[in-house]
């Protein structure tokens, strides 16, 4: 599976010079600020390996499928109504909390659930960027260990 490499912040970095071992398409610039995704088409488990060095570096990377970059996304709005249709659906009282999101990697977005009582525990739904499907936990552990070496 073909895979770029996704900044979740701007970054200048000597160490993407190397890239252009994996894809002979990029071009380094130096002093350049790199940030969202990088326009590599590399194999996924080739990428693994960057992500985790890049990581020691301090540099937020995720190694994301082309797919999530070249397709079009469903829109906040459309992910929102998914979540508050998850939310009201579970029927074990908890209620959504809201449009707050966590978008570390742009393939999903997280929305928090809150406990209706005391007695209740909250969570979070996680939502597909790309065709509204919820993200199980197993999912997202899956994702974060076999395409960015992260243990949850």
């Amino acid at each position: 599976m073909k895979c770029d490499l996704f900044l979740l912040r701007e970054t200048i970095s000597p160490h993407f010079r190397f890239l252009s071992i994996f894809d002979k398409n990029f071009r380094y610039q130096d002093g350049q600020v790199y940030s969202g995704y990088m326009g590599l088409n590399v194999e996924r488990i080739k990428l693994v390996s960057v992500v985790v060095e890049l990581r020691k570096k301090g540099v937020d990377a995720f190694n994301v499928p082309v797919r999530y970059r070249d397709q079009p996304k469903l829109t906040k709005e459309e992910r929102f109504k998914i979540a508050k249709q998850h939310a009201g659906s579970r029927g074990d009282g908890v209620a959504f909390g809201g449009f707050r999101t966590f978008n570390a990697t742009p393939m999903l977005w997280s929305f928090p659930l809150l406990p209706s009582d005391e007695s209740k525990v909250g969570g979070v739904v996680y939502v597909d960027t790309l065709d509204g499907h919820f993200w199980d936990l197993i999912e997202y552990d899956e994702y974060m260990h076999d395409y960015n070496a992260i243990l949850c």
